[in-house]
């Protein structure tokens, strides 16, 4: 499979926070507190590390 554990279920997490972040008006804050990141910059770093830009841009390139 390639990935820990772990690393599915952040995957997993990251990929309902696009979701989350296409779908909704939730804040970047509330979108963290939504799948489980009490601290939004650490959920910013893990997002942009994941996808290559920050769930701001993420947002804005989808609209």
């Amino acid at each position: 499979m390639g990935e820990s554990p772990q690393q599915f279920h952040e995957r997993q997490r990251l990929q309902h926070a696009t979701q989350l972040l296409r779908l909704t008006g939730l804040s970047v804050a509330e979108v963290a507190q939504e799948i489980g990141y009490a601290d939004p910059f650490y959920f910013s770093n893990r997002f942009r590390r994941a996808f290559g830009k920050s769930p701001l841009q993420f947002r804005k390139s989808r609209s």
